[in-house]
Protein backbone atom coordinates (compact mmCIF):
# COMPACT_ATOMS: atom_id res chain seq x y z
CA UNK A 1 0.00 0.00 0.00
CA UNK A 2 1.35 3.30 -0.92
CA UNK A 3 0.20 7.12 -0.48
CA UNK A 4 -0.56 9.09 -3.60
CA UNK A 5 -1.21 12.69 -3.96
CA UNK A 6 -3.32 13.89 -6.56
CA UNK A 7 -3.57 17.96 -7.04
CA UNK A 8 -6.43 19.66 -9.34
CA UNK A 9 -5.54 23.47 -9.77
CA UNK A 10 -7.18 25.92 -12.39
CA UNK A 11 -3.87 27.43 -13.12
CA UNK A 12 -5.43 30.37 -15.83
CA UNK A 13 -2.75 30.07 -18.62
CA UNK A 14 0.72 28.73 -18.78
CA UNK A 15 1.88 30.08 -21.72
CA UNK A 16 4.66 32.35 -19.97
CA UNK A 17 7.47 30.75 -18.93
CA UNK A 18 7.39 31.96 -15.75
CA UNK A 19 4.22 31.19 -15.02
CA UNK A 20 5.11 27.80 -15.66
CA UNK A 21 8.04 27.69 -14.00
CA UNK A 22 5.83 29.10 -10.63
CA UNK A 23 3.43 26.41 -10.90
CA UNK A 24 5.81 23.39 -11.40
CA UNK A 25 8.11 24.72 -8.31
CA UNK A 26 4.59 25.06 -6.35
CA UNK A 27 3.49 21.44 -7.16
CA UNK A 28 6.92 19.91 -6.56
CA UNK A 29 7.08 22.12 -3.30
CA UNK A 30 3.43 19.86 -2.53
CA UNK A 31 5.22 16.78 -3.55
CA UNK A 32 2.33 16.19 -6.07
CA UNK A 33 2.45 12.46 -7.55
CA UNK A 34 -0.16 13.55 -10.37
CA UNK A 35 -1.58 16.80 -11.46
CA UNK A 36 -5.08 17.80 -13.11
CA UNK A 37 -4.54 21.20 -14.52
CA UNK A 38 -7.45 23.24 -15.95
CA UNK A 39 -6.93 26.16 -17.86
CA UNK A 40 -3.82 25.49 -19.44
CA UNK A 41 -4.69 28.17 -22.52
CA UNK A 42 -2.29 26.27 -24.97
CA UNK A 43 -2.85 25.62 -28.44
CA UNK A 44 -3.24 22.55 -30.85
CA UNK A 45 -0.34 24.04 -32.44
CA UNK A 46 1.96 25.46 -30.18
CA UNK A 47 1.75 23.67 -27.20
CA UNK A 48 4.63 24.06 -24.54
CA UNK A 49 5.75 20.63 -22.50
CA UNK A 50 4.81 20.18 -19.07
CA UNK A 51 7.34 17.70 -18.43
CA UNK A 52 10.53 18.13 -16.44
CA UNK A 53 12.82 15.95 -14.18
CA UNK A 54 10.47 16.11 -11.77
CA UNK A 55 6.83 15.39 -13.98
CA UNK A 56 8.37 12.92 -17.11
CA UNK A 57 4.78 12.29 -18.06
CA UNK A 58 2.40 14.54 -19.66
CA UNK A 59 -1.09 14.39 -21.50
CA UNK A 60 -2.60 17.42 -23.11
CA UNK A 61 -6.14 18.10 -24.44
CA UNK A 62 -5.50 22.02 -26.12
CA UNK A 63 -8.01 23.68 -27.68
CA UNK A 64 -7.88 24.34 -31.73
CA UNK A 65 -9.24 27.62 -32.07
CA UNK A 66 -7.86 29.62 -29.48
CA UNK A 67 -5.46 30.38 -26.24
CA UNK A 68 -8.49 29.30 -24.18
CA UNK A 69 -9.74 25.87 -21.88
CA UNK A 70 -6.89 22.82 -22.14
CA UNK A 71 -6.53 20.75 -19.76
CA UNK A 72 -3.26 18.53 -18.85
CA UNK A 73 -2.60 15.57 -16.57
CA UNK A 74 1.31 15.09 -15.57
CA UNK A 75 2.64 11.84 -14.05
CA UNK A 76 5.95 12.54 -11.05
CA UNK A 77 9.06 10.41 -12.03
CA UNK A 78 8.79 8.43 -9.29
CA UNK A 79 5.42 6.87 -10.28
CA UNK A 80 5.28 3.55 -12.23
CA UNK A 81 2.48 4.73 -14.49
CA UNK A 82 1.95 2.99 -17.80
CA UNK A 83 -0.99 4.94 -20.11
CA UNK A 84 -2.73 1.78 -22.15
CA UNK A 85 -5.19 4.26 -23.88
CA UNK A 86 -6.25 8.17 -23.60
CA UNK A 87 -9.58 10.24 -25.11
CA UNK A 88 -8.89 14.03 -25.77
CA UNK A 89 -11.36 16.04 -26.22
CA UNK A 90 -10.88 18.57 -29.50
CA UNK A 91 -12.66 21.08 -27.47
CA UNK A 92 -10.12 21.24 -24.60
CA UNK A 93 -13.05 20.18 -21.94
CA UNK A 94 -11.75 16.69 -20.73
CA UNK A 95 -8.79 14.13 -20.88
CA UNK A 96 -8.94 10.69 -19.81
CA UNK A 97 -6.62 8.20 -19.39
CA UNK A 98 -6.13 4.56 -18.63
CA UNK A 99 -3.54 2.65 -17.02
CA UNK A 100 -1.57 0.91 -15.02
CA UNK A 101 0.25 2.46 -11.32
CA UNK A 102 2.20 -0.56 -10.56
CA UNK A 103 -0.16 -3.39 -11.26
CA UNK A 104 -3.34 -1.76 -10.33
CA UNK A 105 -5.94 -0.52 -13.08
CA UNK A 106 -6.83 3.05 -13.27
CA UNK A 107 -9.09 5.46 -15.23
CA UNK A 108 -8.12 9.32 -14.48
CA UNK A 109 -10.42 11.97 -15.86
CA UNK A 110 -9.82 15.71 -15.65
CA UNK A 111 -12.44 18.07 -16.53
CA UNK A 112 -13.27 21.84 -17.16
CA UNK A 113 -16.72 22.68 -17.80
CA UNK A 114 -17.92 25.95 -19.08
CA UNK A 115 -19.18 28.61 -17.24
CA UNK A 116 -22.98 28.65 -18.34
CA UNK A 117 -25.10 24.74 -19.07
CA UNK A 118 -22.82 23.01 -17.00
CA UNK A 119 -25.17 19.91 -16.11
CA UNK A 120 -25.72 19.34 -19.69
CA UNK A 121 -21.45 19.44 -20.61
CA UNK A 122 -20.79 17.17 -17.58
CA UNK A 123 -23.74 14.95 -18.63
CA UNK A 124 -22.46 14.39 -21.85
CA UNK A 125 -18.59 13.88 -20.61
CA UNK A 126 -20.09 11.46 -17.75
CA UNK A 127 -21.74 9.21 -20.63
CA UNK A 128 -18.60 9.09 -22.40
CA UNK A 129 -16.37 8.47 -19.52
CA UNK A 130 -18.83 5.35 -18.50
CA UNK A 131 -17.68 4.00 -21.39
CA UNK A 132 -14.07 4.40 -21.11
CA UNK A 133 -13.36 3.86 -17.70
CA UNK A 134 -12.15 0.78 -15.61
CA UNK A 135 -10.36 -0.20 -12.55
CA UNK A 136 -10.16 2.58 -10.28
CA UNK A 137 -11.80 6.22 -11.56
CA UNK A 138 -11.01 9.50 -10.42
CA UNK A 139 -12.45 12.57 -11.48
CA UNK A 140 -11.18 16.17 -11.17
CA UNK A 141 -11.17 19.75 -12.66
CA UNK A 142 -12.77 22.89 -12.60
CA UNK A 143 -16.42 22.21 -12.58
CA UNK A 144 -17.54 25.54 -12.70
CA UNK A 145 -20.44 25.27 -10.25
CA UNK A 146 -20.22 24.58 -6.67
CA UNK A 147 -22.35 21.77 -5.34
CA UNK A 148 -23.08 23.89 -1.85
CA UNK A 149 -24.73 27.08 -1.09
CA UNK A 150 -22.01 29.51 -2.11
CA UNK A 151 -20.90 32.44 0.39
CA UNK A 152 -21.77 35.68 -0.27
CA UNK A 153 -20.29 38.61 0.15
CA UNK A 154 -22.87 40.85 -1.29
CA UNK A 155 -26.46 38.82 -0.49
CA UNK A 156 -28.01 41.82 -2.97
CA UNK A 157 -26.40 40.30 -6.35
CA UNK A 158 -28.60 37.09 -5.38
CA UNK A 159 -27.23 33.33 -5.76
CA UNK A 160 -26.80 30.87 -8.46
CA UNK A 161 -29.97 28.63 -8.66
CA UNK A 162 -30.51 25.46 -6.57
CA UNK A 163 -32.37 23.62 -9.52
CA UNK A 164 -28.77 23.95 -11.02
CA UNK A 165 -26.88 22.50 -8.02
CA UNK A 166 -29.83 19.93 -7.53
CA UNK A 167 -29.08 18.81 -10.90
CA UNK A 168 -25.50 18.16 -10.53
CA UNK A 169 -26.34 16.13 -7.29
CA UNK A 170 -28.81 13.79 -9.46
CA UNK A 171 -25.98 13.84 -12.13
CA UNK A 172 -23.25 12.22 -9.49
CA UNK A 173 -26.19 10.18 -8.10
CA UNK A 174 -26.82 8.75 -11.49
CA UNK A 175 -23.33 8.15 -12.46
CA UNK A 176 -22.34 7.06 -9.03
CA UNK A 177 -19.68 9.22 -7.93
CA UNK A 178 -19.14 11.21 -4.74
CA UNK A 179 -17.50 14.66 -4.29
CA UNK A 180 -14.05 13.50 -1.70
CA UNK A 181 -13.71 16.58 0.10
CA UNK A 182 -18.05 16.60 1.18
CA UNK A 183 -17.33 13.02 1.78
CA UNK A 184 -14.40 14.07 4.35
CA UNK A 185 -15.78 17.35 5.38
CA UNK A 186 -19.27 16.43 6.02
CA UNK A 187 -19.88 19.53 8.11
CA UNK A 188 -17.31 21.82 6.71
CA UNK A 189 -17.06 25.16 4.58
CA UNK A 190 -14.37 25.72 2.29
CA UNK A 191 -13.62 27.64 -1.20
CA UNK A 192 -11.85 27.07 -4.13
CA UNK A 193 -12.44 30.42 -5.32
CA UNK A 194 -13.78 33.86 -5.48
CA UNK A 195 -15.37 35.65 -8.00
CA UNK A 196 -15.07 39.77 -7.63
CA UNK A 197 -17.75 40.55 -9.68
CA UNK A 198 -20.46 38.54 -8.18
CA UNK A 199 -18.61 38.83 -4.72
CA UNK A 200 -19.21 35.65 -4.27
CA UNK A 201 -16.85 32.53 -2.48
CA UNK A 202 -17.78 28.97 -4.61
CA UNK A 203 -16.10 25.77 -4.26
CA UNK A 204 -15.72 24.93 -7.63
CA UNK A 205 -12.73 22.62 -7.79
CA UNK A 206 -13.63 18.75 -6.94
CA UNK A 207 -12.37 15.23 -6.63
CA UNK A 208 -14.80 12.93 -7.24
CA UNK A 209 -15.10 8.56 -6.90
CA UNK A 210 -17.04 6.03 -6.53
CA UNK A 211 -18.41 5.50 -3.43
CA UNK A 212 -17.08 1.72 -3.60
CA UNK A 213 -13.24 3.21 -3.08
CA UNK A 214 -13.80 5.75 -0.92
CA UNK A 215 -12.04 3.66 1.97
CA UNK A 216 -8.96 4.29 -0.22
CA UNK A 217 -8.82 8.26 0.96
CA UNK A 218 -6.44 9.02 3.31
CA UNK A 219 -6.74 13.32 3.10
CA UNK A 220 -8.67 16.33 1.48
CA UNK A 221 -8.02 19.29 1.61
CA UNK A 222 -8.01 22.93 -0.19
CA UNK A 223 -5.30 24.86 -0.61
CA UNK A 224 -4.59 28.61 -0.26
CA UNK A 225 -5.43 31.06 -3.73
CA UNK A 226 -2.01 31.96 -4.33
CA UNK A 227 -0.41 32.46 -7.89
CA UNK A 228 -3.41 31.36 -9.91
CA UNK A 229 -7.01 32.76 -8.62
CA UNK A 230 -7.97 29.56 -7.98
CA UNK A 231 -7.31 27.43 -4.42
CA UNK A 232 -5.90 23.70 -5.58
CA UNK A 233 -7.26 20.51 -3.83
CA UNK A 234 -5.39 17.90 -2.59
CA UNK A 235 -6.22 14.12 -2.22
CA UNK A 236 -4.10 11.36 -0.39
CA UNK A 237 -4.82 8.28 -1.60
CA UNK A 238 -3.98 4.68 -0.44
CA UNK A 239 -3.24 2.49 -3.33
CA UNK A 240 -2.61 -1.43 -3.25
CA UNK A 241 -0.58 -3.20 -5.90
CA UNK A 242 2.01 -0.76 -5.54
CA UNK A 243 5.66 -1.65 -5.04
CA UNK A 244 7.21 0.77 -2.54
CA UNK A 245 9.64 3.41 -3.72
CA UNK A 246 13.23 3.63 -4.28
CA UNK A 247 15.16 6.26 -3.20
CA UNK A 248 18.83 6.84 -4.80
CA UNK A 249 21.30 8.30 -2.38
CA UNK A 250 22.93 11.97 -3.49
CA UNK A 251 25.75 13.86 -1.21
CA UNK A 252 25.19 17.14 -0.86
CA UNK A 253 27.62 18.76 -2.50
CA UNK A 254 27.83 22.03 -0.45
CA UNK A 255 29.01 19.59 2.45
CA UNK A 256 32.53 19.65 0.09
CA UNK A 257 32.67 23.23 0.44
CA UNK A 258 33.18 23.09 4.15
CA UNK A 259 36.70 22.08 5.46
CA UNK A 260 35.79 20.39 8.59
CA UNK A 261 33.79 17.79 6.28
CA UNK A 262 36.18 17.43 3.60
CA UNK A 263 38.90 16.41 6.27
CA UNK A 264 36.20 14.16 7.68
CA UNK A 265 35.94 12.63 4.18
CA UNK A 266 39.93 12.25 3.37
CA UNK A 267 40.17 10.82 7.29
CA UNK A 268 37.53 8.52 5.91
CA UNK A 269 39.09 7.51 2.80
CA UNK A 270 42.27 6.85 3.96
Amino acid sequence: MARIRFISLNVRGLNHPAKRQIAMADLCKQKCDFAFLQETHFRLDSAPTLCSNYFTQGFYSNFEASKSRGVAILVASHIPFTCTSQIEDPQGRFIFIKGHIGSRLVTLANIYLPNTHQCAALSRILNKLAKFAEGLLLCGGDFNISPDSPKEAAPSLGTPQPSKRRRFHQLLQTFQLVDCWRAMHPAGRDYTFYSHAARVYSRLDLFLMSHHTLHLIRAVSIGSITWSDHAPVLLDLDVPDLPPRHYQWRLNESLLKDVVHREYLSDAIT
